[in-house]
């Protein structure tokens, strides 16, 4: 066996003109897709384009995905922030009326057991605070947008209607700072 490559010998059929020229086309073909490649790869400008175009697409997807979990956390937290403004609501309702219902029996047992003397002063000290509520809710009210003025209004009101209990808290705790400084005075 002889592992050199056997070449052509003379008495082989050469190549026909059609042959010659498929080939001929062939290998243009091969060289114009070559030529386009080389050329594509030299065009800066198309290359720097293309990578722009593609970073501008990127760029607006990632600002789309952040606004939508942007809105998707503001929704989260408004309504996280109104159930516990909701359960705030209900804990403040239920110690005001646990309040309440503490200040009225402190004031009937202080009524029984009060000198006028103190039941005026206690009037008086309980027109004071109210007085100061008043001027307090006031300075409150023009500072607060209106949906919290309202609800200010309306503990306003709501005081003015209890008066009776304000004023049996308002003796208790008169009641108790006596009670408090006549022990202190035995010691």
């Amino acid at each position: 066996m002889n592992d050199m490559p056997q070449s052509r010998s003379s008495h082989d059929e050469s190549p026909t003109p059609e042959e010659s020229r498929a080939k001929a086309e062939a290998t243009r073909e091969q060289l114009g897709q070559t030529v386009e490649a080389l050329a594509a790869k030299a065009d800066v400008k198309a290359q720097v384009q293309r990578k722009a175009e593609d970073a501008k697409v990127h760029a607006q997807a990632t600002a789309d995905q952040a606004r939508v979990q942007a809105r998707l956390a503001a929704m989260d937290a408004k309504v996280q922030m109104r159930e516990k403004a909701a359960d705030a609501r209900t804990q403040g309702r239920e110690k005001a009326a646990s309040a309440r219902d503490r200040a009225a029996r402190i004031a009937r047992g202080a009524r029984e057991k009060l000198p006028p003397p103190v039941v005026d002063k206690a009037v008086r000290t309980k027109d004071r605070i109210g007085a100061v509520a008043t001027s307090l809710a006031a300075r409150v009210e023009e500072k607060t947008p209106d949906a919290f003025a309202e609800r200010a209004g309306r503990a306003q009101r709501a005081v003015g209607r209890r008066r009776g209990a304000l004023l049996a808290g308002a003796a208790g705790a008169l009641v108790l700072v006596v009670v408090r400084k006549r022990r202190a005075g035995k010691r």
